[in-house]
């Protein structure tokens, strides 16, 4: 490969890089304050357990879980989400719904709406199963991590 195809294949590959920097992509957030203990257990079994998921999988650190949800609504990459028990001190202090993408490859502001929707119904259900002492007082945003909004209605 001559020196000037390598510059600019460098040079290409740079500002590939420097353009996806720019735009480090957004997400729909959904929390429910939480802290009662064993909570990572009642979730796997409440996850396993709700016709809202398709399949679930739960990372080795046992704070994080992939789903899958079963909602026919939601175009195929919007069922893909991610559940996290939020730690602050090794003290569960949240659960957290979080559907990501980037740049334009995001949903239209109907399939926001319909994540918003399935979101609070798993949230919901993992309230009653798993947190029936804790009100009903979960957020959802639609973030670029630097900036929020609050999720359509």
């Amino acid at each position: 490969m001559s020196a000037n195809r390598a510059s600019l294949r460098l040079c290409v590959l740079s500002a590939v890089w420097v353009a996806a920097a720019c735009d480090p992509g957004r997400a729909l957030q959904i929390r429910q304050p939480a802290s009662p203990p064993g909570l990572g257990d009642c979730v796997a079994g409440a996850l396993d357990q709700s016709a809202l998921v398709a399949f679930t999988e739960r990372v080795p650190s046992g704070r994080v879980f992939r789903i899958t949800l079963a909602d026919s609504a939601l175009a195929w990459p919007w069922r893909h989400a991610q559940l996290a028990l939020d730690e602050d001190h090794d003290v569960v202090s949240a659960l957290e719904l979080q559907y990501s993408w980037i740049g334009n490859d995001a949903p239209t502001e109907a399939e926001l709406r319909e994540m918003a929707s399935v979101g609070d119904m798993l949230m919901d259900e993992l309230r009653r199963r798993c947190l029936p002492d804790v009100p009903r007082s979960s957020s959802c945003v639609v973030t670029n991590f630097i900036s929020s909004d609050p999720c359509p209605t």
